[in-house]
This record gives C-alpha cells, sequence and structure tokens, in this order.
C-alpha cells in the first residue's frame, strides 16, 4: 500500500479516524482512498476477506515519478526540494500512520476510469465534510466526489456536507443525476438534506459529523499531554481568524480577554502574522495533543465546527464565535440548535455567552442521534 498524508487539519484527520473506527466496529476493514483531490473516501470489505493489492502500471510509474523527483530534490535541483516538515506536520504523519496506515492510492487523473481497483470492495462511503460543495469547474472533480467510478450499488454518503445555505452550484443537472445514484443519501446539517430534498425530491437522512459517533471516553484513550508546562488553569483559543476584518479580529481578542477571567490562554493558531492570536507553542501540538487541550481547558473559545463538537463531547465550557464565511457559521449554528444549546454562540453583539450547559440533556440528544445514525450506517451496508 501507499499511504500519503499531508492534512494538518485537526478535524479532518479525526473525522477520518473517527469514521474508520466506526466502521471497524461494524465489521469491515477501513481503507482511506488517497488522491490529489483531498478527498476522504471509504473503501469496504468484510473484515477477514483479503485485500487485494493493486500493483499496476500506472501505479509503478507513479511511484517511479515520485522517486525520481525525490532523489532531484536532494541532489539540490530547485524544482524539487521539499520544503521542511514541521514538527506539527511531523506529528499529524505519525498519527495517521499509527491509526489510519490502511490506504488505496490511485493517481489523481485515472480515478474515475480505475473502477478494477474497487471490483473486490463491497462499499464506498463518501464522507465526510464538505465534499458535495463548490467545485473548481471540473465535471471530472464533481463526479470524483459523487463516487462516479464505482456501481451505484456500491456508493454510501456519510455525512458530507454541501457547506452553504442555498444551491447556489454549477451543473445541477449532473449533480441530481449523481446524487440519485446513491443507495442512500445523508448529510451532516439539516438544511444540506433540505438541499436534496429541493433538487432531488429525495429524502436524506441528517446524521452526526463521525467524531460525535465515539465517546469522550473513547478519545481519552488516545489523547496525549502535550510537552511543554500546562498551566493549572487555562483557556484554549482555536480560532481561524485570517479570513477576518481587523475590527472583527480585535474585538475577538477583546472577548477572549473578557471570558478568560485572567487565566493563562494556550492558542493553537500558528500563522505568526497574526501576532495577537499567535502561540508558537502551536507547532507542538498533533491530533493527540489536540483532544487533550480540549479535555483539561477550563474554557474554549473557538470558531470551528470541529473545535465546537469536541468541546461538547469533553463537556467544556465553551464559546462559538462567527467565522467569515457563512458556510463554517452555518455548521456551527447547526450542531448547536440540533443539541439544544444554541445560546453558546456569540453573536457580535458584546454579549458573552455564560452560564452552566445543561450537559444531561445535551447527551440525551446527542445519544439518540448517535443510536439513529449508527441505524443509518447498519441500513446502508446491509447490517441486520
Amino acid at each position: 500500500m501507499i499511504v500519503t498524508f499531508q492534512s494538518v487539519n485537526y478535524g479532518t484527520a479525526l473525522q477520518n479516524y473517527a469514521l474508520t473506527t466506526k466502521l471497524n466496529s461494524l465489521g469491515f476493514e477501513a481503507y482511506t482512498l488517497l488522491s490529489s483531490f483531498g478527498f476522504e473516501g471509504y473503501c469496504l470489505h468484510r473484515t477477514g476477506v483479503k485485500q487485494p493489492l493493486d500493483i499496476s502500471l500506472s501505479k509503478v510509474i507513479s511511484i517511479a515519478k515520485k522517486i525520481v523527483k525525490r532523489i532531484l530534490g536532494l541532489l539540490g535541483v530547485k524544482k524539487y526540494k521539499k520544503k521542511p516538515i514541521s514538527e506539527r506536520e511531523k506529528k499529524f504523519i505519525a498519527f495517521h500512520n499509527k491509526y489510519l496506515s490502511k490506504g488505496v492510492f490511485i493517481p489523481e487523473a485515472q480515478v474515475l476510469n480505475h473502477a478494477d481497483a474497487f471490483k473486490d470492495f463491497e462499499y464506498v462511503v463518501a464522507g465526510s465534510d464538505m465534499i458535495w460543495s463548490t467545485f473548481t469547474g471540473k465535471i471530472e472533480e464533481l463526479r470524483y466526489f459523487n463516487l462516479d467510478f464505482v456501481e451505484p450499488e456500491k456508493r454510501v454518503a456519510y455525512a458530507p456536507s454541501f457547506g452553504l445555505a442555498e444551491f447556489t452550484f454549477n451543473f445541477l443537472d449532473l449533480r441530481k443525476e449523481l446524487l440519485s445514484k446513491f443507495r442512500k443519501l445523508s448529510c451532516r446539517e439539516q438544511r444540506g438534506c433540505d438541499l436534496i430534498k429541493e433538487l432531488t425530491g429525495f429524502d436524506a437522512q441528517h446524521v452526526l459529523d463521525p467524531t460525535m459517533l465515539l465517546s469522550a471516553e473513547h478519545y481519552r484513550t488516545i489523547a496525549k499531554k502535550p510537552a511543554f508546562e500546562i498551566p493549572e488553569h487555562y483557556a484554549l483559543i482555536y480560532l481561524s481568524v485570517n479570513d477576518l476584518t481587523v475590527f472583527r479580529q480585535r474585538e475577538y481578542a477583546n472577548v477572549i480577554n473578557a471570558a478568560c477571567h485572567g487565566i493563562e490562554t494556550i492558542n493553537l493558531y500558528f500563522d505568526p502574522s497574526f501576532s495577537v492570536f499567535y502561540d508558537g507553542r502551536a507547532e507542538q501540538i498533533g491530533p493527540e495533543e489536540f483532544l487533550w487541550l480540549i479535555d483539561h481547558a477550563d474554557i474554549v473559545i473557538e470558531n470551528s465546527f470541529h473545535g465546537t463538537a469536541f468541546s461538547i463531547l469533553f463537556h467544556k465550557n465553551f464559546i462559538a464565535m462567527d467565522r467569515a464565511s457563512s458556510y463554517d457559521t452555518m455548521k456551527i449554528k447547526d450542531i448547536l440548535s440540533t443539541l439544544g444549546i444554541l445560546d453558546r454562540k456569540y453573536d457580535n453583539d458584546a454579549r458573552i455567552p455564560e452560564g452552566i450547559i445543561d450537559y444531561e440533556a445535551v447527551d440525551k440528544k446527542l445519544n439518540e442521534l448517535r443510536e439513529t445514525s449508527t441505524n443509518y450506517l447498519r441500513e446502508c451496508l446491509d447490517i441486520k
């Protein structure tokens, strides 16, 4: 197998981990489909069924090209020199190699014409995150994200997202055709389910993001304390701010100061150009450390869907901020509304969310959604 993994996004890595873990628990071996499109599909076959290795000529040629480029880079050819891998990237690679080392690599230019590589798999699962969002305008990319390279009876959708509240997409007729070929349809946000109904007339199941299918207790078994010194009390700040106006960045800095009540902050933002939010320690935090830091924080202030999700799982006091892009805000509002805690969102009105979260009520709703989401997967995978 060839495994490539370059993502340094906590949500992506842990989403991949969570769905793989869940599918394994249902009696399958899950192999991550890897390509430069960045898509994370899951090819499934029953546990105990031998996985055939693809040693096609195209794969051999692809490997050879990579080796040649690597050698040229080592010899000093500037075009092929690789940037040094940061400590943070090394942690993500180590996480992948530890928990997600099974992979099926197919050169991206041949994915759509490589159906033979999937003939021995029972299902291919499209999920999760914004795989049905807007595209670059290439029909091939649209077909790829809708699994048009495998037979319709093998296509399963688990918790994909459109990332938008309205259909402003191109290729609507093709999208309708491709969606109609899935065995069953689901979305991570209720609005996504509504969009499918509007476009195709089909009902789609509202399901949980894969990360929320697993319990906090499970995540604690893989969490790891960072190597740097951790204060007894701290606020964890997980904000993407590069798409915010300078005014909004200052406002958010004021919210942090007001909500943290003087305790130290640990900031996961790793771009030094935003000095107010930059914390050099972020370079030492991989997915395992990310989990530990959320679990042990006094308060979490974030504008990330997965920052919200893990704050909920670990029963944290948290504040969910806006992003400049409406689809990020929509994702956060959807899960907060679904679980009855929309009051934890900061509405850019200087009112800082406070009070104790009723996690007993939240967990009741979450467990109901876990059951319906798992049942959806079982139906899609013909598990009696």
